[in-house]
């Protein structure tokens, strides 16, 4: 069976898995963790600003990153792998590999 077949997209403004906290980032960069990534959208005007909704599975359950989009600052390698992700993801549903890696202040996705 495929993975097209079993998967079941989460609605944009519906419930979503629960999120990823800070301290398991970080628990997640310390380890190295290899995760796939099942999904990315984007969600504008959020009280903290535009965000990435990064749609993951960890231990068998879904989960979801956020990272900030835009603002004074953007992390442009990242906003480019989560741009080209969402276009990845309207023609293909398989899973993308990837492990969240630390650059100076930055959380960054490093595919594997």
């Amino acid at each position: 069976m495929a993975f097209k077949d079993t998967y079941t997209p989460i609605p944009f403004d519906g419930d979503l898995p629960e999120f990823v906290g800070q301290q398991e980032k970080a628990e997640l960069i310390a380890s190295g963790t290899v995760f796939p990534i099942t999904g990315v959208r984007i969600k504008e005007a959020t009280k903290y600003g535009d965000k990435y909704y990064v749609d993951i599975t960890l231990d068998e359950e879904p989960r979801t990153l956020t990272f900030g989009k835009g603002g004074e600052k953007p992390v442009t390698t990242r906003e480019d792998l989560l741009n080209n992700l969402i276009a990845y993801f309207k023609v293909d549903t398989t899973p993308v590999p990837v492990k969240l890696v630390k650059a100076g202040n930055a959380q960054l996705l490093e595919l594997v």
